[in-house]
């Protein structure tokens, strides 16, 4: 993407893993965070403020989003529609 004629401005990292990538080749290309390169973490990763300036992230309620997934199949295996009651 760097190579390109018309570099990225933003970059959104999608994990931990891919953000810590990302701030690597950051810092190996002298990459200034904003100035040269906006990053935003999905994660809500815990050393995001850190960085200063602080990164920007987006939290994942990962718990409620896996109980609500597990909810909905229930409601499908059971035959459960909007207006009927939970039997579990």
């Amino acid at each position: 993407m760097f190579h390109l004629p018309k570099r990225p401005e933003a970059i959104l990292a999608g994990n931990d893993l891919s953000l810590i990538e990302i701030l690597k080749f950051a810092k190996s290309n002298n990459l200034s965070i904003p100035g040269d390169i906006a990053i935003i973490g999905v994660d809500d990763v815990s050393f995001a403020d850190l960085f200063n300036p602080p990164l920007t992230t987006i939290k994942q309620p990962t718990f409620e989003m896996g109980k609500m997934a597990a909810e909905l199949l229930l409601d499908k295996i059971n035959g459960v529609g909007k207006d009927s009651k939970r039997i579990y």
